[in-house]
């Protein structure tokens, strides 16, 4: 698995144990060293932790990064806590896959 998925996965995992620590150092790891390519990632951690503001955030730099991830926005299991989210809907809009 490579690095970044790894520090992915520990964000969330730790996050799911209550960890709140640990998730947010694997969090600023990840952050610190894959902004430029992978901000989908981070924005998948933010939404699963309940942070809408920031995963949009994310999700936006990750359209502009051309992120390779993007199209799969809907498959993303992390980003479920932003469906509900009228945002959502305008980040699908945005890049053209069906509500």
């Amino acid at each position: 698995m490579a690095n970044d998925r790894r520090l992915q996965g520990q964000a969330v995992a730790y996050y799911a144990l209550r960890q709140k620590k640990e998730s947010d150092a694997a969090l600023n790891e990840l952050i610190a060293k894959y902004q430029s390519q992978n901000a989908l990632l981070i924005a998948e951690v933010y939404s699963f932790q309940k942070e809408p503001d920031q995963a949009f955030e994310w999700l936006d730099r990750a359209y502009v990064q051309h992120d390779t991830g993007v199209p799969e926005t809907k498959a993303s299991t992390l980003l479920k806590n932003l469906h509900c989210d009228p945002r959502y809907t305008a980040f699908l809009k945005k890049i053209h896959l069906p509500l």
